[in-house]
């Protein structure tokens, strides 16, 4: 019984991860129209108590803004590390007068975990791993860090250093896996540009997720977080009409009252 109990319990965690993987990938979607071509459509979500089935996570959703901002360093991760810090000052308060005592916000990073739609940059790596985010989950393998062969990492960044511990996951969810598949047929055939190919192919990368999103069971532990990940997403609507999921147009609803 103990067995079955804690097999639930992971398949319900297995589904939730996926959920927020497939929202980065369905606001990635939705949003194709507004990001500048030839632009990085990358999406970064940034989840609070994930792992805790009893409540809905809190989280954060943002993109890649380097074009709207003019600069290099708006990447979709920073930006919601950027927007965590935001709210995490409105919690805890104002720092102590004398010590910039940022410390105060390591308890909240501490429960959070990051899911990308694109395997971090070192920059945006070392940024998750420094703000105390212990654990990350991407979608795309991006075809600048790793070897045209073996599809390896080129550069090894550490886990661990300044006493954290940051562990990246790389998703096995499908929608993940075809579009990966699909990046590395279009690189080997001599399209090295990953702006463009995700400028130019990204309904074909990011629309399936999106259905999968709008479309695919959820358990009731996670009924109200892809309520609000569809809301989050844009949309929501015409996929809930379509469905025709009278519980779930109740919950979507109920949040935009």
């Amino acid at each position: 019984m103990l067995a079955m109990l804690r097999e639930s319990r992971e398949d319900a965690l297995r589904e939730r991860r996926d959920l927020f993987m497939l929202a980065a990938l369905a606001y990635t979607w939705t949003h194709l129209e507004a990001q500048p071509k030839p632009g990085h459509d990358i999406t970064a979500i940034l989840a609070w108590n994930v792992e805790d089935l009893e409540n809905t996570p809190d989280f954060i959703i943002d993109r890649n803004r380097n074009f709207l901002q003019q600069g290099e360093l708006y990447h979709a991760e920073a930006n919601v590390l950027r927007l965590a810090y935001r709210r995490l000052r409105r919690l805890v308060g104002p720092a102590r007068e004398g010590w910039a005592d940022t410390g105060r916000f390591a308890p909240g990073m501490a429960r959070a975990t990051v899911f990308t739609s694109l395997e971090p940059c070192p920059m945006c790596h070392a940024s998750i791993h420094m703000a105390g985010v212990p654990r990350g989950y991407f979608c795309l393998e991006d075809p600048w860090l790793r070897d045209p062969q073996s599809h390896e990492l080129r550069v090894k960044l550490p886990q661990e250093y300044y006493g954290k511990h940051l562990e990246l996951i790389e998703s096995r969810l499908p929608a993940c896996l075809e579009a990966r598949k699909l990046i590395w047929t279009l690189v080997d055939s001599g399209q090295t540009r990953l702006t463009k190919i995700l400028a130019d192919r990204g309904e074909e990368l990011f629309k399936p997720a999106y259905e999968r999103l709008t479309e695919a069971p959820v358990r009731v532990e996670n009924a109200m977080l892809r309520a609000q990940l569809l809301l989050a997403v844009g949309k929501p609507w015409q996929a809930l009409s379509r469905r025709q999921d009278e519980r779930l147009v109740d919950m979507a609803t109920a949040l935009t009252r």
